[in-house]
């Protein structure tokens, strides 16, 4: 596989599981009564390779799944880190580095992957 490929469905494999993970069990969107969307926040550091996130976000994507989806630019790890254990951010979407250097620190988080 040619590293433009993998990077590509990296992307598109780590948006999917992002949302997934805020949907129901079937993968389906939600039928929601309300108008109310639930809010998350996603902390991405930036790089090219994460651009479908803001692709779904203005295609609506999110808003389909019932969710209002708030992108965090936060380059630093320490900040990134202090956010998803603060609950601060739902989800941390960044590179394999980091979760190497977060499981190093006295603060491990848990670590999902698809």
């Amino acid at each position: 596989m040619q590293r433009r490929q993998f990077l590509k469905y990296g992307a598109i494999s780590g948006t999917t599981s992002a949302i997934a993970a805020c949907t129901n069990i079937s993968g389906t969107a939600p039928s929601v009564q309300s108008n109310a969307l639930k809010p998350i926040k996603i902390a991405i550091l930036t790089w090219v390779g994460y651009g479908p996130f803001f692709v779904a976000k203005e295609q609506k994507f999110f808003e389909k799944y019932g969710l209002n989806a708030e992108i965090l630019k936060i380059e630093d790890a320490a900040p990134r880190r202090t956010a998803l254990a603060k609950q601060e951010v739902q989800f941390s979407i960044t590179t394999l580095d980091w979760f190497v250097s977060n499981q190093l620190t006295d603060y491990p988080l848990p670590v999902s992957s698809s």
